[in-house]
């Protein structure tokens, strides 16, 4: 593949490339671009993959055990839940972020004695998300977890949580 094929490609900020060289890989069309500096990187048809993801996938499959991934921002870990979801299909890949659209914490303004009351928008879909996400751990041993720093506060007693749990079986009766 020619430079000019590989920057058409991109439509993001781009580092030049100081190296291109074919690698040894299962799949066709994979290339080792090296760039200045400590980032490398595996591109080729269908994406790129930054190493740290790869590598990580990588690990995830060989020590077949549940795994939480925990990045710094929502941003990244919805990127990293479609990439993990896009290695592990068959695998329980959940995403388990903070479900506030909107949070404001209380407040005191001394220099006003102007007191502001907590305030929160909390949304349905990514609670929902963070419950699959539960389930998942408690009941599968595939588990991908994808989650926030600051989500993981609070959760709860893994105990607690199983004792609100109906288990139902073809035939039973309520």
């Amino acid at each position: 593949m020619r430079w000019r094929e590989l920057y058409g490609l991109c439509a993001a900020r781009w580092t030049e490339i100081a190296s291109v060289e074919p690698i040894s890989y299962a799949h066709a069309h994979v290339y080792d671009l090296s760039v200045p500096g400590p980032q490398t990187f595996l591109s080729g048809r269908g994406g790129v993959f930054v190493h740290n993801t790869f590598t990580a996938a990588h690990v995830i499959q060989r020590v077949q055990r549940p795994t939480l991934v925990l990045v710094h921002n929502k941003t990244l870990a919805a990127q990293l839940y479609g990439e993990f979801r896009g290695f592990f299909p068959h695998s329980a890949v959940e995403y388990f972020v903070s479900y506030y659209d909107y949070y404001q914490p209380e407040a005191y303004v001394p220099s006003s004695d102007t007191y502001i009351e907590k305030d929160a928008s909390v949304n349905e879909h990514i609670e929902q998300m963070r419950l699959s996400a539960t389930k998942a751990l408690l009941e599968r041993s595939d588990s991908i977890i994808v989650a926030t720093v600051s989500s993981i506060y609070g959760l709860g007693d893994p105990k607690a949580y199983l004792a609100m749990v109906l288990h139902l079986k073809r035939g039973d009766r309520l």
